[in-house]
Formats: C-alpha cells, structure tokens, sequence
C-alpha cells in the first residue's frame, strides 16, 4: 500500500510539471535601429514566398530570393521561381529603413509583379522579428510572409551570435534611456515637494517620460520626411544638378518592337555644359540590346528636358518618335534625386556616377540647399533694381538742387 501512495505521489509530480508551461513572452518587431544592424552589409535567403509564371495572376510556386544589402542603400538580388518551367531573375534596387520597417524597391518588373503582385518601383515595406525558424518578415495585416536565413553579415557569423548581438547593446540603451528620463523625473521640482515615492509611481513616471520622448521622435522624423521629399527642383538647382555631370537612370522600362513593356532598362548620360548629352541604354531583355545615342538637354519650367536623336531610345523606352523632347520634374526622393511625369507619378531614379561639384550625392543634396531659390533671386534682382533706381532719383535731385542754387546766386551778384 505505501508503494502504491508514493508511486502515485511521484506521479502526480510529473504530470503536475508537465502540465505547467511558463509564460513565454511574444517576440516585439525590432526598430529601425535593429533593423540598420541586421541588414547592412549582409546577405540573406528569403524563403515562404510564392510566384507565378510571367502574366499569370496564381502565385501558387514556391519562391527564392537571395539577396545582398549593400552598405550604400543598394540591393542585388537572384529571384528563383519554382515550378516545372520555372524563371530565374538577377535585378536590383534601393532599400531603406523607416517606420519601424525594411523597405525593399525592385526595378524587376518580373519580380514585383510575379512574387509580390505590385507594379515595379512600388516600395514594398515589410516588419521584422526573430520567430521560431529565425528571422521573419511580417506584411502591415500582421501576416507572417517569410523567412530569413542568413547568409553573410560582416560583424558577427551567425543568426544566433546575430540574435545575441541585437539584444546587449540595445538593452544597455534602453537602461540609459530610462536612467535619464528618471533623472529628468528626480530633478522636477514638483517631484521633490512630494516627498518619498514609491517604487510603482516612479516606474510609471519613467515610462511616460520614455513614451512622450518616443512620440516627439516620431513627430520629428515626420517633419523632416515631409520636408525633405516635398518640393521639386527649380530651374537654377536643376542647371547645378546636370551641367557637366555624369548619371546612371534606372527604374524605366523596355519593349521590342512588337511587346508591352516588361523589361527592365538603364540609361548612362552624360550631361554636357554645352546642353548636349551622350547616352547609352540597355534594354535588358531576353537578346540584349544596347544602343547609343546623343542629343540636347536644356531645363525649362522647372523640368529638364532631354531630345534624343536615337528613334529606338525615343520609341522603345519613352514611347515617342525620335526628336521628340521629353521633359521630367526632379526631386531629392527616399532613394535619392528621382524623375516624376507630367502627371505627378515617379517614373525613375537617378545614381550619380561624377559631378563637378561634389564627390558624392550626400555632397551635392547638400550643395542644393545653398544654392540659391530661383524666386529669392528674382526678389534679390527686384530689391536692387529698386535701390539703382532710388539712387538713379537721388542723384537727379541732388543735380536739380545744384542747378537751382547755381541759378539763384547768379541772380544774385546781377543785382549787386
């Protein structure tokens, strides 16, 4: 009988600790931070996703990406489709972090469209967190899409070392973070009125300090966004911009004489300060063509407008006959300086390759805001043609008074 009590006894024990499962915290997205240490520099293999063939609307097939994030906001990436006639697609693009968010912009017209089911040069932003399989990219629905192995980064030399490194150093800013929003919170005078407090007021009081820092981010970043991306180039910024410089098109699209436009196309010119150009373009399609060409550049209207004489740049890129002068407005964008059509859409991206005034686009965004507004020079103009005319009536007034006086003291020595 005691046998039997303490078989059931030790039995109890077991079911009882297998039975109970500790709380496990949910893993948070990382923040932009994070997400600037895991992905720059580094190359990773996304799998979960699917694909279709070219037009098909089922993306039914599985779906590989590799892909390289490269240190200057850049991407190579092999897409690989898989099915019994599957498709493979080398491309690229630009990334960026923002809003908590990694955002992926693949000049693959293939791509976007087959894997992802967006028009190519649509932004597609996805969040991020470590998961049970390792590192997992989240759509804005909350929906697990992918995931993430890893296959090179440059400061550590594996996901688990990875996943080490994103919790140490952020948890120490974190605790500096409170730290100070508690010293802040200590040095209030009202807070030293009051006495001693207890341990759950201060903490609540340390985490309003955090949330209302986080909220003036916030706020911050979104000025500056809207800021920075709102206002087009006018004519002087654009003559900076061009004259003499050298730039890399991309973002725009191709077709044979008898297709729609589905392949991706680059154009290298090469703006001259004499307002010709050079250029020459790749159509990367299945037998690549390149072409070269020349013609003239001249900004106008706060756009730069281009007239190639290549009829097969003209039709097969732009859709126009050859000569036809084709004119863009300019912007500083997420990417850097990027081409909008008359109707406001964004159509390219430009890379500078040289300028002869600055080293790097960082250099020349930063020339842009010296350079001088085309409507505070004409005020300028205005202000001067103002004062030379108020020195021009001046100086007549003063004549007009000399003669005057002149005229009266000759009238006087004729009466003595």
């Amino acid at each position: 009988m005691r046998i039997f009590r303490l078989l059931v006894f030790v039995l109890s024990i077991v079911f009882g600790l297998t039975a109970y499962q500790p709380k496990v915290r949910a893993a948070e997205y990382y923040d932009n931070t994070q997400l600037n240490y895991i992905f720059s520099g580094s190359k990773f293999k996304m799998d979960g996703l699917y694909c279709s063939q070219i037009g098909g609307a089922n993306r039914s097939s599985p779906a590989e990406l590799d892909i390289t994030f490269r240190t200057d906001g850049t991407f190579a990436v092999q897409t690989e489709c898989v099915f019994s006639r599957g498709w493979t697609e080398k491309s690229s693009g630009n990334w960026i972090v923002e809003n908590g968010s990694v955002c992926l912009n693949f000049k693959s017209q293939k791509i976007s469209m087959n894997v992802y089911g967006q028009d190519g040069g649509t932004q597609i932003c996805r969040r991020v967190k470590q998961g049970r399989f390792g590192i997992e990219l989240f759509a804005s629905n909350g929906n697990r899409e992918a995931y993430m192995k890893l296959l090179f980064h440059p400061k550590v030399s594996s996901k688990e070392a990875l996943f080490i490194a994103l919790k140490e150093p952020f948890k120490k800013t974190e605790l500096a973070k409170l730290k100070q929003a508690e010293n802040q919170a200590r040095a209030k005078p009202e807070r030293k009125q009051q006495g001693k407090v207890s341990e759950e007021e201060e903490l609540k009081h340390i985490a309003e300090n955090k949330r209302e820092a986080e909220q003036k981010q916030s706020r911050d970043i979104k000025s500056a966004t809207n800021t920075s991306f709102s206002l087009y180039y006018d004519n002087i910024q654009l003559n900076y911009i061009f004259s003499g410089s050298n730039f890399n098109i991309s973002g725009l699209y191709c077709k044979s004489s008898a297709a729609v436009n589905m392949y991706d196309a680059e154009i290298d010119i090469i703006f001259k300060t004499d307002h010709t150009f050079t250029a020459e373009s790749v159509c990367f399609s299945r037998a690549q063509r390149n072409e070269k060409s020349s013609g003239n550049w001249k900004v106008e209207n706060g756009s730069v407008c281009l007239n190639f004489k290549s009829q097969k740049i003209s039709m097969n890129v732009y859709g126009q006959d050859g000569g036809t002068q084709i004119c863009r407005r300019v912007k500083q964008g997420r990417f850097g300086i990027e081409l909008f059509a008359s109707n406001g859409n964004r159509e390219a991206y430009m890379k500078l390759i040289s300028h002869p005034k600055a080293k790097s686009k960082e250099e020349l965004f930063t020339a842009l805001k010296i350079v001088p507004k085309e409507e505070k020079l004409t005020k300028l103009k205005q202000i001067e043609e103002q004062a030379r005319k108020n020195r021009e009536r001046q100086h007549a007034e003063e004549l007009a008074l000399r003669e005057k006086e002149k005229q009266r003291l000759a009238e006087a020595k004729l009466k003595k």
